[in-house]
Parts: structure tokens; sequence; C-alpha cells
């Protein structure tokens, strides 16, 4: 058995002290990069503005322009209805839906860099939605206004369509052709 050194680990005989510390710090140093890289390809975000995007909240109907779906959680999905003010690019109202990925449902497909491409078709069970407005400076006004609901959003290619409802009466319903 080899002594161990003061330190307490053993030394590889072809290795000075300072030199298998540093190429031990390196391995474990690409070792952690890539651990990080690879949990970090499940998550992200895909974004596109819509031919057609309706929103209904509580029978409040209202047109919206852009759709976003956010994947922060394996399993999670979040639907997002984005209405922007009238004559900027500034965002005026969101309607959210959070939902989990029915069973054999596939997540979308991320990159390192945290840009997703959907797997269509794809569904959503629905627990939660959420309602923010934005000031004219893009500032949102208020705690958004979240509800736990029951509902479901259907994926496709060419029409997203989330519906859920609370047990309060509430009602949100958003359709969009990305």
């Amino acid at each position: 058995m080899r002594p161990l050194s003061p330190g307490g680990a053993a030394r590889a005989p072809w290795l000075g002290g300072a030199t298998g510390l540093l190429l031990a710090t390196a391995a474990l140093a690409g070792l952690l990069a890539g651990r990080l890289t690879a949990r970090a390809e499940g998550f992200g975000r895909w974004a596109s503005p819509t031919r057609q995007c309706d929103l209904q909240i509580n029978r409040r109907e209202q047109n919206c322009q852009a759709l976003r779906l956010d994947q922060n959680l394996a399993g999670l999905l979040t639907v997002r209805f984005l209405v922007e003010a009238d004559g900027s690019r500034t965002m005026a109202e969101e309607l959210l839906f959070v939902g989990q990925l029915q069973a054999g449902q596939p997540a979308m497909r991320c990159s390192v860099d945290g840009q997703c491409e959907p797997q269509w078709p794809t569904r959503l069970l629905v627990s939660t939605v959420a309602d923010s407005r934005y000031d004219d400076r893009g500032l949102i006004m208020g705690l958004p206004q979240t509800h736990l609901v029951q509902g479901s959003c259907v994926l496709e290619r060419d029409r997203v369509l989330c519906d859920a409802s609370s047990r309060e009466g509430g009602s949100w319903i958003a359709e969009a052709a990305p």
C-alpha cells in the first residue's frame, strides 16, 4: 500500500502534488459543467406571433397577438396568451394557463440556450390560471389574479386551445393560431 500524503490523499506517482490537484479540479469542473448543461436542455421557451388569437376572461372578450410556451419543470408547461397595448410593443395583458402534461404526452425539446420546439400534439391538465395587466410603460399593475381551476389545453401545430373554470364560477378560454 502506498503511504498517504500529509493532506491525507494518495498521490499518483506520475503527477506532482500541485499538477495532480489542478488536473483533478479541471476534471471535476468539466463533469459539473456537463451535468449543468444536461440539466438545462429540458427547459426553456417557445414564442410565436399569432395569425388569430382570442381570449375570454369571465365573458370579457379580447384579441391577443402572441403565444408563448414555457417549460420550467419536467412535465409542467405554461401557456401564455399575450395582449399588446394599442400602437406599441408593450404588453397590456397576459392570460396564463399552468398545466401538467397528460400521461404519455411529449414535452418540448429544448436546446442548451433555452430555445424550445413544441412536440405537436400535446395535451395539458390545467390547474391554475393567472391574469395580469400592465400599464403603458409595461409595468405590472398589481398582483396577478390567480385562480385554482380545472381545465385543459390542446396544443396542435395550427391551433392552441385552453379552457378552464373555477368552483367560484370563473371561466377562461383562449384560442390561438400560431
